[in-house]
């Protein structure tokens, strides 16, 4: 019996061009991943299918190292080799660990601002309340008519305490009596009209002046 043969799966993988936008690194896995579905396992092989899946620079770039060395791709570690040296940017570890770097201190920064913005917005929330403005209607305000009544209170209880004159009790003041006026018992002295102020001193002087000179002279004849 003839042993059968596994079967290949072919597998699809980008074109590395050669240009920063490409990681090659990444492009490794992909080949890798391709030479070990479809079972290459010779070195000159394994080198073509490299050189298939190259374009733009760097296929010219293989192409010519192949036509001044035609043993310049012996296996798939040399080939992956001069891809590195030729290809790889710079001191890429380092850029890789700057890149990663500059994106966590642009997230802190992202997160300090958005954290400031919504500070700010409580505090813009917190002081741009204002009660109700509330207009002047004119009337009484509530701290006048509070000290109105209290006057009105204060009043009414030192009026409790007054006298009347008439009734002789307490309550009311004596014009608002209702009881009659109460008559004098002088009623003849007090209904004689009043003097004038010369006359009274006028009559005073009389009598006091008849006093001291005497009687009259008709008095003596007699």
């Amino acid at each position: 019996m003839h042993s059968r043969r596994p079967e290949t799966l072919k597998i699809d993988i980008s074109k590395y061009r050669g240009v920063e936008e490409d990681p090659l690194l990444r492009w490794f896995v992909e080949l890798d991943d391709a030479i070990r579905a479809r079972r290459i396992d010779d070195g000159d092989m394994q080198a073509a299918f490299v050189r298939t899946n190259l374009a733009g620079r760097a296929k010219t770039w293989a192409l010519g190292l192949k036509l001044h060395d035609p043993y310049a791709f012996v296996s798939l570690e040399v080939f992956k080799s001069r891809l590195r040296q030729t290809f790889e940017p710079p001191r890429a570890e380092f850029r890789a660990r700057t890149e990663l770097l500059k994106l966590e201190q642009e997230q802190a920064i992202f997160i300090v601002v958005q954290e400031d913005f919504s500070l700010r917005q409580a505090r813009a929330s917190s002081t741009s309340y204002r009660p109700p403005r509330r207009y002047d209607s004119g009337g009484p305000k509530p701290m006048e008519i509070c000290y109105v009544e209290s006057e009105k209170a204060r009043s009414t209880d030192y009026k409790k305490l007054q006298k009347c004159n008439r009734r002789q009790k307490t309550g009311h003041y004596a014009h608002e009596c209702s009881a009659p006026r109460p008559v004098s018992r002088n009623t003849g002295r007090n209904d004689r009209p009043p003097m004038r102020k010369g006359q009274e001193r006028g009559s005073d002087v009389g009598a006091k002046t008849q006093q001291r000179v005497g009687p009259s002279k008709n008095g003596q004849d007699q």
